[in-house]
């Protein structure tokens, strides 16, 4: 067998808020001057190819933090404006010239990309913190993230490609060969992503359809256009052409115009699970009736690369957990970003054969207690501020319906974190809250909240624990807190979730570390960071058997 040569990756550097000498905090406040300069009360256009569009009708984004600074409005797309997109692809020659790339060209192209973020960090760092209210330091993580997400795509593309060919088997006098070619004679990806993580959950698909010989359709949320507007800026400047990357903010309508739009080949999707069904029968409808209106020749069944939905994960903490390790994981996973993240805790399972009225729960409760009450509640430009704001009066609004369902239902506000009046009048800021006595099949037991709320259950015994972390129609993530081997095992292979953690925060999977993703109603298996992502992306694989004997002597 051939030897095969594992690409050399390593993850991307975060910066060191804690060296006074590095300066980080006043690049960050550097940045946030030059960004308020760039950005505030801009237009920021529709871009379908070489052409720009600024319509009437525009989405006005608000820091969410200071809801009196508008940090500037985003044109709404128009049908017509993504026909004229799709139109300059199948008539011009760039996404032609693209495929017809090998998979190692194109990875160059991106390893330019990832440069790019690399020179504009702290600008993207600052952009995050005014459009949705992300920490510095949460944000200066997610720039890693995306440089690490282009540029493992990058290395591994044509990797796979290799370890294929590698694979084959070619006996004396026959020699066998892979390559993986779109399966459209114009693959274009609808990649339709959220605001709670805009740069990197956007740049990760991207980067993966490009090098797999894709054009890219990008619609960012509506909650983070400006920052998905400066993403498409730097593909641009990093030397990817405006066809192979289009920009088209919008609502729901757009999205659901590029998912149904029958040239759209594929579709990469992060969001609601509401909407990932929608999607889901949408590309069933369209391989099913849509297929006859298309030319034999040209006829593809659109696919969905990787559609990855919310969560409702659960930490155990175990009858003999650290509790100095518990308390710091799951308030770091329960509010870190507000708990806006689709792999944040919103349900702790603490283990005491006394129940409720065991000394273990409430020592750990009341130890819990006073960390959450000590969270700082404000901006994130003031780096005491531990809790940021909700991204908009609608996620503020849902927040609040939950807790009010939780004082109906009986459950027992177990903590509140503190938050002046100035502070809550100023932006879309609300106290961190704990929950306990929640019924297991209530509302706050089953639904994604998507903000700083956590429900508490006690259980007698661990396989209770297990039991209860799994009833629940998402398996994404999922955590435990335990010294026992045994207990760890079992939750290792008992836990249904597609990141499991033990003894450490349930948040901050890394690219090449902790492929990241679910399954059930969270997702359709693909892991984002690892090497099978690529999988979902890539064109089907043509082989070619070529015989290399040769009989006789050609004669004219």
């Amino acid at each position: 067998m051939p030897t095969i040569t594992i690409p050399d990756f390593t993850n991307e550097p975060l910066s060191d808020f804690s060296d006074p000498e590095l300066r980080v905090w006043d690049k960050i406040g550097d940045a946030l001057h030059f960004a308020r300069a760039m950005v505030l009360g801009q237009t920021y256009p529709v871009i379908a190819g070489n052409y720009e569009c600024r319509s009437n009708t525009l989405i006005t984004r608000r820091n969410p933090s200071h809801t009196d600074e508008i940090i500037g409005h985003v044109s709404l797309s128009r049908p017509c404006d993504i026909d004229r997109g799709i139109h300059a692809l199948e008539t011009g020659k760039t996404l032609k010239q693209w495929m017809r790339a090998s998979y190692a060209e194109r990875g160059a192209h991106l390893m330019r990309v990832a440069e790019k973020f690399r020179e504009r960090r702290f600008f993207f760092v600052a952009l995050m913190m005014l459009e949705v209210g992300k920490s510095a330091p949460e944000a200066d993580a997610e720039v890693s993230e995306a440089i690490d997400l282009i540029r493992w795509y990058a290395l591994y593309a044509p990797f796979l490609e290799e370890f294929s060919n590698k694979t084959l088997h070619s006996p004396r006098g026959e020699k066998n060969s892979a390559a993986y070619i779109p399966a459209h004679p114009f693959p274009i990806c609808a990649s339709i992503q959220p605001w709670n993580f805009p740069l990197a959950i956007s740049v990760g698909p991207a980067a993966a359809a490009l090098v797999s010989g894709y054009a890219v359709l990008y619609k960012p949320s509506e909650q983070s256009s400006i920052t998905g507007y400066h993403i498409a800026r730097t593909f641009y400047e990093a030397d990817i052409p405006r066809e192979l990357f289009q920009f088209f903010p919008g609502y729901g309508d757009t999205g659901s115009y590029l998912v149904r739009h029958p040239s759209v080949s594929a579709v990469a999707f992060t969001g609601s699970n509401k909407v990932r069904q929608d999607i889901q029968r949408a590309i069933a409808e369209f391989n099913t009736s849509g297929l006859s209106h298309i030319p034999p020749r040209e006829r593809h069944e659109k696919r969905s690369l990787a559609l990855e939905s919310g969560g409702k994960n659960a930490i155990i903490v175990d009858s003999d957990a650290d509790f100095d390790d518990a308390v710091v994981g799951v308030c770091d996973s329960a509010f870190g970003f507000s708990g806006q993240k689709c792999s944040a805790c919103s349900r702790l399972i603490v283990v005491d054969d006394k129940g409720e009225d065991g000394k273990r729960y409430e020592t750990f409760m009341k130890r819990l207690s006073e960390r959450v009450k000590s969270l700082h509640v404000g901006s994130p430009e003031d780096p005491k501020n531990k809790v940021g704001p909700l991204v908009d009066e609608e996620a503020v609004a849902k927040f609040r319906s939950y807790v009010a369902h939780a004082h109906n239902e009986g459950c027992r506000l177990v903590a509140e974190g503190s938050i002046s009046d100035s502070t809550e009048r100023r932006g879309y800021f609300v106290p961190p809250a704990i929950f306990d006595h929640v019924g297991f099949s209530s509302r706050l037991a089953q639904e994604e909240v998507f903000g700083p709320l956590l429900s508490v259950f006690c259980v007698s015994t661990f396989q209770g624990a297990l039991s209860l972390a799994n009833d629940t129609e998402f398996a994404l993530t999922a955590g435990v807190y335990s010294r026992s081997p045994k207990h760890i095992e079992c939750a290792k292979e008992g836990l249904r979730a597609g990141n499991i953690y033990v003894n450490r925060k349930i948040t901050g999977a890394q690219v090449g570390r902790q492929p990241f993703g679910g399954f059930g109603m969270s997702g359709n298996g693909t892991k984002a960071g690892g090497w099978d992502y690529l999988l979902s992306f890539f064109p089907v694989s043509k082989v070619v058997t070529e015989n290399t004997m040769r009989r006789g002597i050609p004669l004219e």
